[in-house]
């Protein structure tokens, strides 16, 4: 599992300089766990832009993780190209079933796998 390995907390707005030197070993570890054919999960600490209204924001007055920024997003080669997206089917719904069936359609267009697949029941 990789926490939070992120570029504010790697060398934005609340990194330093140990965090920068922990890409190669982590990307390392991350490279062998995908050679075993294993998963690897990633953390993000994820916030929205009135961070500083929020109790931690008060607590800790640093603008840091806003989804969608440069800083939010993964550090150097920790930060894959491209990963796989797992979807358990039977853990989806919709407060109407023909709408959860279209969503899972359509996303059975783009490369995710399915855990379980519903639409053949």
């Amino acid at each position: 599992m990789v926490i939070d390995y992120q570029q504010d907390f790697v060398d934005g707005t609340l990194g330093f300089p140990q965090l920068v030197r922990l890409e190669e070993p982590i990307a390392k570890k991350i490279l062998e766990y995908r050679q075993k054919g294993q998963e690897i999960l990633f953390t993000y600490d994820t916030h929205t832009a009135d961070y500083l209204n929020t109790q931690e924001g008060r607590n800790l007055p640093v603008v840091h993780c806003i989804k969608g920024t440069a800083g939010w997003e993964l550090y150097g080669k920790v930060a894959l190209p491209e990963a796989e997206i797992i979807v358990d089917a039977s853990c989806v719904a919709s407060n109407e079933d023909r709408l959860n069936e279209a969503a899972l359609d359509v996303t059975q267009s783009h490369p995710i796998i399915f855990k379980h697949d519903i639409l053949s029941k």
